[in-house]
């Protein structure tokens, strides 16, 4: 996530990190599409659940969504919302044929002890036709 933010706006830092020894407050994940269909592509980050092991559905973050937090705490609302933009994805986002876009979609923290996620993309639009797309990740320990 760092150097995706790095890459689109080198002098930020990485809005959402978490400060050391603080728990996660945002999951990040980085999409991309790369259309090359012979029609324009239309996503909506709204219709995107993220579905954990316990079958809880968790819808990615949006500008208001951050703008109301921030503006509860002592963050600069329109600065964070300047900052973030570029880096997420908000609303109704159309990818042209033979190009690529490249974001991220913010959801809240996973859950602590979580085995499988499956990230499921509803209404991805292909020119006249409407599809529906899920991704399966599965958490494997790591052998030393």
């Amino acid at each position: 996530r760092a150097s995706f933010v790095r890459k689109v706006s080198p002098a930020a830092s990485d809005p959402f990190a978490v400060p050391p020894g603080r728990p996660e407050i945002y999951h990040a994940v980085r999409v991309a599409f790369d259309n090359r269909s012979p029609a324009d592509v239309t996503f909506q980050p709204g219709n995107v659940v993220l579905i954990a092991d316990r079958k809880t559905q968790e819808f990615a973050v949006d500008l208001t969504d951050l703008y109301r937090l921030a503006a509860g705490g002592d963050a600069d609302p329109q600065g964070l919302i300047e900052n973030v933009a570029p880096l997420i994805f908000d609303s109704s986002t159309m990818i042209p044929k033979g190009r690529m876009i490249e974001r991220l979609l913010v959801f809240g923290p996973l859950p602590a002890k979580w085995r499988e996620l499956q990230l499921h993309f509803s209404f991805l639009q292909i020119g006249s036709e409407t599809h529906t797309v899920s991704f399966t990740f599965h958490r494997q320990p790591l052998r030393g």
